[in-house]
C-alpha cells in the first residue's frame, strides 16, 4: 500500500479530513465525526475562504485608493 492510498483509506474511515490549499489533518477523535458534520465543516472552510478573498480584494482597493490621496490627507482631513 502506498501512502496515498493509506491517506485515501483514513479518509474514507473519517480518520482524516483535507481542505484545498490548507492541507490533511487528523480529525478529533473526542467528536464522532460524521459524514453531514464534516460536509458542514467543509462548507463552512469554503465560506470562510471567499470571505478572506473579498477581504484581499477590499485591501487592494483601499490601498490603490490611499496611494492616489493628496500627501497629509486622511479620512477627509488635512493633518494640520
Amino acid at each position: 500500500m502506498t501512502v496515498w492510498q493509506a491517506i485515501r483509506v483514513l479518509k474514507e474511515e473519517n480518520l482524516l479530513v483535507s481542505w484545498q490549499g490548507r492541507g490533511t489533518f487528523v480529525t478529533d477523535r473526542t467528536r464522532q465525526v460524521g459524514v453531514v458534520e464534516a460536509e458542514g465543516e467543509s462548507e463552512i472552510i469554503e465560506r470562510l475562504d471567499g470571505i478572506i478573498d473579498r477581504l484581499a480584494v477590499l485591501e487592494e482597493r483601499v490601498a490603490q485608493i490611499e496611494s492616489n490621496k493628496p500627501q497629509g490627507v486622511r479620512h477627509g482631513r488635512s493633518n494640520e
